[in-house]
């Protein structure tokens, strides 16, 4: 649905590195809708680690399709893209299509030829539910795409994701779904611990304020738990990184933060910062900044939702707790203490290249199936 560049949201990073180590073994053709705000090199970039990139134009959706589409098929349809896939269906020159979200499969539905798999960077369904609860989003766009959902997982069986547990729960409504797993990774080579000092009194949150869940949970962090914070520890601060900072939450600061729109390189912030806070009260998939703090040495403390996929086996520096409150008293014990730099001996099997031969063996193994 978009370029997957640059590498400053959680989804870009992840298909892009799949994207970079698969196309090292594999003619692969990338496929995207373009995006209004996508820098001038994204292309160039993009075409140093595949086959062949042809970029599509948005456009409108077409008047029945508004009322049953989720927002965010709405926003990366292309009619152009509609138009060319039939024909490379039936061209015979694929062997496999990888569908890199799910609002993009609408699309193929009806399409006859390779196999088909379904990358859920998370699980669209529980993510619209889990927002409606929190008052931010509709009972009708969560119906909308547990529509979609249904549609997909009759007609294309095979479906990617992040953790098992979003595996499971989406086996638990469509048994006869065929489920693989491919986490989450980090680039050990570019997050290397710096030697730099860390702050004791210096907080980090890491995300993209124009997702739902990042922005609820900071928002709730500042409200509930970064108060009490400040009165125990009247020299914390919270530094916030992450592209586009909402004018109100620049204008509604407290005391302590500091917001920074454009941050183009993460690793200052993680080598200093005595801890990296991932306060997510709504989840789905994993977090890529955990490993990619963990791995620049910088502890982690997290909710139970914000660390999913990273629970088990345990890892060295991340710290979870299953409530905000809890968050709260944990970030109090550990700016009493002496900043700790957790080993990267618990990132092991991590590495993206790693990861990429779980996403190789299933693009393999589906390849060799009858087309559909």
């Amino acid at each position: 649905p978009t370029l997957p560049w640059p590498l400053d949201a959680g989804g870009r990073i992840r298909t892009y590195h799949l994207l970079r180590e698969v196309s090292r073994k594999h003619e692969v053709h990338l496929w995207a809708v373009r995006q209004p705000d996508a820098p001038a090199e994204a292309e160039s970039r993009l075409r140093e680690v595949c086959t062949e990139l042809r970029v599509f134009e948005r456009s409108e959706l077409p008047i029945p399709q508004r009322w049953i589409a989720p927002a965010a098929e709405a926003w990366f349809y292309s009619l152009e893209l509609e138009d060319a896939l039939p024909g490379a269906f039936t061209s015979g020159s694929y062997d496999l299509v990888h569908l890199d979200e799910l609002c993009l499969a609408r699309s193929v539905l009806d399409l006859q030829g390779p196999p088909v798999l379904v990358h859920h960077h998370k699980l669209d369904v529980e993510l619209a539910r889990a927002l409606y609860f929190k008052g931010r989003t509709t009972l009708l766009e969560t119906m909308r795409w547990r529509a979609l959902e249904e549609q997909a997982a009759a007609r294309l069986h095979d479906h990617v994701f992040c953790t098992e547990s979003d595996a499971a729960a989406f086996r638990e409504r469509h048994p006869r779904a065929r489920t693989f797993v491919v986490p989450n990774g980090v680039d050990l080579e570019y997050f290397q611990p710096l030697p730099v000092e860390r702050d004791p009194s210096e907080l980090l949150f890491l995300g993209s304020l124009d997702y739902e869940p990042n922005l609820q949970g900071l928002e709730r962090f500042l409200e509930l738990v970064w108060p009490r914070l400040r009165e125990a520890h009247p020299d914390v601060s919270l530094v916030v990184g992450g592209p586009p900072p909402s004018l109100e939450l620049l204008r509604r600061a407290p005391k302590g933060v500091h917001v920074i729109a454009d941050v183009d390189d993460v690793r200052p912030y993680l080598a200093r910062a005595a801890a990296l806070v991932v306060p997510l009260e709504i989840g789905g998939g994993s977090r890529l900044k955990i490993a990619e703090a963990l791995a620049m040495g910088c502890p982690v403390v997290s909710t139970r939702v914000g660390a999913e996929g990273y629970e088990t086996p345990a890892v060295d520096g991340l710290e979870v707790v299953e409530s905000l409150g809890e968050l709260g008293q944990l970030l109090a014990r550990l700016l009493s203490q002496p900043p700790t730099r957790p080993p990267r001996s618990g990132l092991n099997g991590l590495q993206w290249s790693e990861q990429a031969q779980a996403l190789e063996r299933t693009w393999t193994a589906l390849s060799k199936r009858d087309p559909r």
